[in-house]
């Protein structure tokens, strides 16, 4: 029967759309659509479908054909990809249907099933001259999906530098939020994109915005790892000892989720070491290794001033926190055990000079 579907729900008049074959939907559409279960699909809701369908592959013909349908409405979202034709169109990046099908009435504010127009998928699928033909017809430059997320933040998350720039150029809302109150600057450094990041910061983003869970971007930047974003943030000026909702600061999150490199960018910056930190640090040995040797530099720099008292305290809290290595501990190396071995020794050393000369 005409209006039969597969197993992926498609009928023939989709098949048919998809593959550009006119003289078979023109046949198709000439039969009698007669719908006797709720499986059957009506010719209104096949064209429709067929409409997307023809526009997901770019077959400007048939979307000509099936625009006259009376049956056929261009704004309408599909039942099958949940699509209206210049969505479609858009997210393929299609910039001359697009155009076609807004010369038709397809409307820039009408988005698909999720509530996404045609700026925004053209946006996030990366394609620059369908976003600017949708621009062109009179697109807000700050269009958002349904979860509010804007063009720009899209872009942002995506890594769509050349994007950004248009956006930009447009007079886009740089500090826009999405319902998360993420900006398009949190979005790029969560997602690690530096050139993203740079020109977002040079359109003028708020750098230490926070979210609805009080993290700014650098906070999103440390958890993820991503520590050129991180060192970038920081160099601009970015709050190093910002507190977040649950009272942890970006080295704190850089600790918890075991991001190394970016932990040594916070304590070349001087990043404060709270109880928070020895807590996330516990049994990660490398990252405590690491702010071990931090407080031993910082004891041996004060030292060498004659800070005695200074250096004194910075060795005694370091031995403080220095953990058992004899025996070894369940997942500590035997390079932990030499290295935390090396510096105990080192600490001890530099605690004795201390008292010496006081």
């Amino acid at each position: 029967r005409v209006n039969s579907v597969d197993a992926g729900d498609w009928c023939p008049l989709v098949h048919a759309a998809s593959a550009g074959f006119l003289n078979v939907i023109s046949f198709l559409v000439s039969c009698d659509w007669v719908v006797r279960s709720d499986a059957d699909l009506g010719l209104e809701e096949a064209a429709q479908q067929a409409l997307s369908a023809a526009a997901l592959r770019g077959h400007d013909p048939v979307v000509d054909f099936l625009l006259d349908m009376g049956e056929v409405t261009v704004n309408r979202v599909d039942t099958l990809f949940g699509e209206t034709a210049l969505t479609a169109a858009a997210s393929r990046g299609l910039a001359g249907l697009c155009s076609k099908l807004m010369r038709r009435g397809a409307r820039v504010d009408v988005g698909d099933l999720r509530d996404s127009p045609a700026l925004v998928r053209a946006i996030k699928e990366g394609h620059w001259e369908a976003a600017d033909v949708v621009l062109s017809h009179g697109a807000s430059v700050d269009q958002s999906d349904g979860q509010r997320r804007t063009a720009l933040m899209m872009a942002a998350s995506e890594g769509h530098v050349a994007l950004i720039e248009l956006l930009l150029g447009k007079k886009a809302n740089v500090n826009a939020e999405d319902r998360d109150r993420m900006t398009a600057l949190g979005w790029a450094c969560m997602r690690g994109h530096l050139v993203c990041v740079q020109v977002l910061l040079d359109g003028g983003c708020n750098i230490n915005h926070s979210d609805k869970y009080g993290r700014t971007p650098l906070d999103l930047a440390a958890e993820k790892g991503h520590f050129r974003v991180v060192q970038l943030l920081v160099d601009k000026g970015a709050e190093v000892e910002h507190l977040d909702m649950n009272g942890m600061r970006p080295l704190d999150r850089a600790i918890q989720a075991d991001q190394l490199e970016v932990v040594n960018v916070f304590l070349r910056k001087g990043a404060k070491l709270g109880s928070a930190t020895w807590t996330l640090a516990q049994g990660k040995y490398c990252i405590v290794l690491t702010l071990l040797k931090k407080l031993l530099e910082d004891g041996q720099t004060l030292l060498k001033k004659g800070q005695l008292q200074d250096a004194a305290f910075r060795f005694g809290y370091a031995s403080k926190k220095l953990p058992i290595y004899q025996p070894v501990p369940e997942g500590m190396s035997q390079l932990n055990v030499r290295c935390f071995a090396s510096l105990d020794l080192s600490l001890v050393l530099g605690l004795s000079r201390c008292k010496r000369k006081i």
